[in-house]
């Protein structure tokens, strides 16, 4: 008598989708369907954020070609935040 597999039983569309059913009842995948939620959640996340962070380039460009960064005010309070980043 030939087995499930030899009769080529589970290649059935209805077998595999009543055995996936069964699987993801049985919580063996909990965490990783888990951990794929949260992973598309900040994937989402940080194509919102890509938006700004082109806004603020385009800000910086359009800063260094008026010569912005080149003020002595604007010298003297980047080189603060520096140190201050830098713990000094």
């Amino acid at each position: 008598m030939l087995s499930n597999i030899e009769n080529n039983y589970y290649n059935n569309s209805a077998v595999k989708e009543a055995l996936a059913k069964k699987t993801l009842k049985s919580g063996l995948f909990d965490e990783e369907i888990s951990s794929n939620k949260i992973i598309s959640k900040f994937k989402s996340e940080l194509k919102k954020t890509t938006s700004i962070r082109e806004n603020k380039l385009t800000d910086i460009r359009s800063k260094l070609k008026n010569n912005f960064y080149n003020r002595k005010d604007v010298i003297a309070d980047l080189s603060e935040r520096i140190l201050k980043e830098l713990g000094l």
